[in-house]
């Protein structure tokens, strides 16, 4: 099958996914959450009379990221995962169930340990 250019131009143009328009709105706030800057000023909008142009100018100039922000609030979340020691006691009703559980966790994927597994899977999916 060969294309046009106008054909090419035309699916380009028009998204197959009807959502799409949605994601991208999505990914622009949170890539303003994320990454601050140009992104943050186009949601600044001008405080009715509070502030003058410059003002607004200027806001817009200094806004700024809020990834230091997350870092604080997520950092003791994060120390669960880096701290060492402690122990590993699973206290099930029978030793077959333990060794059948035991058996469970050394197949993890990748051959990871279930600390490992925990901090890659469940705490991203706990924050998010």
């Amino acid at each position: 099958m060969v294309l046009s250019d106008d054909q090419i131009k035309e699916v380009l143009i028009t998204p197959r996914n009807p959502n799409i328009k949605q994601y991208q709105d999505d990914h622009a706030k949170l890539d303003m959450f994320f990454n601050g800057g140009e992104a943050i000023a186009h949601y600044l909008d001008k405080i009715q009379n509070f502030e003058n142009d410059d003002q607004l100018k200027l806001r817009k100039s200094i806004a700024r990221s809020t990834k230091d922000t997350l870092e604080k609030v997520l950092n003791p979340f994060k120390k669960i995962f880096t701290a060492s020691g402690g122990s590993e006691v699973y206290k099930l009703s029978s030793t077959a169930q333990s060794e059948e559980f035991k058996e469970l966790l050394s197949d993890l994927p990748e051959g990871m340990s279930l600390r490992k597994w925990m901090e890659i899977y469940w705490k991203e999916g706990y924050i998010t």
